[in-house]
């Protein structure tokens, strides 16, 4: 039997994707919600990271971060494998991130959120996600200046941001 190589290609992507259906995985919480800015609609596109804490996640499974997009007036969903597919259960540190100019090599950023925003040990915001929340709606309202901060400018060591 020949075997063309267009079907070799399809056969090797269903194989693929199917790797990753292994239902290894353990139970996520859908977890949604709003990020607002200064009680408004935030001023541009943003990014909500979920970092797991220390000694958080549950069952002895391996830690794992996760993110949600977020447009300016929408709501998001947390993601850890698939888009939406939610959070796993334990303690995670939240890190918000709005640029009005991302980070790039010869820029740091320009970033509409306070400073506090992007740096898991001065952010303000956990979460605690335990198995048996099922849906978790979340809201949070992110402070900022009235210029965006440009971290080229702040006097923050090339360290600190790291």
């Amino acid at each position: 039997m020949r075997w063309h190589l267009s079907e070799l290609s399809v056969w090797g992507v269903l194989l693929v994707a199917c790797a990753g259906c292994s239902s290894a995985n353990p139970d996520l919480v859908s977890v949604a919600g709003r990020v607002t800015f200064n009680g408004g609609n935030m001023p541009a596109r943003g990014t909500v990271y979920f970092l797991p804490m220390s000694g958080s996640v549950a069952d002895g499974q391996p830690k794992r971060p996760a993110l949600a997009h977020f447009r300016e007036d929408v709501m998001f969903r947390a993601t850890t494998w698939r888009p939406g597919d939610g959070l796993r259960p334990g303690s995670y540190r939240v890190i918000i991130e709005c640029w009005k100019e991302a980070p790039s090599m010869s820029s740091r950023g320009i970033s509409y959120v306070d400073l506090k925003y992007l740096d898991p040990e001065q952010s303000e915001i956990s979460l605690e996600v335990r198995s048996e929340d099922g849906n978790l709606k979340l809201a949070w309202d992110v402070t900022g200046p009235s210029e965006p901060v440009d971290l080229g400018r702040t006097g923050i060591s090339e360290m600190e941001m790291n």
